[in-house]
C-alpha cells in the first residue's frame, strides 16, 4: 500500500495499522444512536435478564426506598403490573400502603426519582434514559383542563410505567422469544422457587 499519496508518511507498519483502528474504533462507537447502550461503550450493562437475583433485588429495593420517601407519587394507571404487588410488597418487607404499593410498582418497572428542584421531580430510566416529570400527572396540573374536558382530565393525570418507557427498553421488551419482558423478569426472580407469580388484587 502506497501511504505516501495520500499524504501519510510511513513511520512503520505498527504505528499506521494502530492508528488507523483508532480512528475506526472511534467512528464505530460514535455512530450509534445518542440513546444507544453501546455508544461509547464496547460492554454496555448487561440485559436486566442477564442480571443476578442478588443484583435484581438490591436494584430493586434502591429505587424503592428513592421513591418511598418522595411526598408526591403520580397516580398509576392499571395495568398488569398493579397484579404483583403483593409479592413486590413481600419481597421488600413493607406494609402494603397506598405510598408504599405505588413506589414498590414503579421500581418494579424500572423507575427511580431524579431531583430538578426543590419543587420538581422527574421519574427516570436508566435502561431507555426516558424522564417524566411527576407533575405532570398531578391534580393540578390539569385541574384547569377538567373545566373543559372532564374525562380528559381522569386520564391524562395516570402514570402508565410500563408504556411511558421508550419503546425499544430492555423493562418492556424481550430479548430472545422464550423470555420476560424486564420488569416481569425481576417479579418472577422475587420468587425463592422460581415459579410463576401469582397475580393478587392490586390495594384500591
Amino acid at each position: 500500500m502506497d501511504c505516501s499519496c495520500t499524504g501519510w508518511k510511513r513511520i512503520s507498519g505498527t504505528v499506521l495499522i494502530s492508528f488507523v483502528l483508532l480512528i475506526l474504533q472511534t467512528m464505530l462507537s460514535s455512530a450509534h444512536g445518542e440513546l444507544c447502550v453501546w455508544r461509547g461503550s464496547s460492554v454496555p450493562t448487561p440485559h436486566i435478564a442477564m442480571r443476578s437475583s442478588a443484583e435484581l433485588q438490591t436494584q430493586l429495593r434502591e429505587r424503592f426506598e428513592q421513591l418511598q420517601v418522595l411526598q408526591h407519587l403520580p397516580p398509576l394507571a392499571e395495568g398488569e403490573w398493579t397484579s404483583y404487588q403483593d409479592p413486590v410488597l413481600q419481597s421488600l418487607g413493607v406494609p402494603a400502603s397506598k405510598q408504599n404499593v405505588t413506589a414498590a410498582l414503579l421500581a418494579l418497572c424500572g423507575w427511580r426519582p431524579v431531583q430538578l428542584s426543590a419543587e420538581k421531580t422527574t421519574l427516570s430510566c436508566d435502561e431507555c434514559t426516558r424522564d417524566a416529570g411527576i407533575w405532570l400527572f398531578s391534580d393540578e396540573a390539569y385541574g384547569q383542563l377538567c373545566n373543559f374536558v372532564c374525562l380528559v382530565h381522569d386520564i391524562l393525570r395516570l402514570f402508565d410505567p410500563v408504556h411511558e418507557h421508550r419503546s425499544f427498553c430492555p423493562w418492556i421488551t424481550q430479548p430472545s422469544a422464550d423470555s420476560l419482558p424486564g420488569w416481569r423478569h425481576v417479579a418472577q426472580q422475587l420468587q425463592p422457587t422460581r415459579e410463576p407469580l401469582t397475580p393478587h388484587a392490586p390495594v384500591l
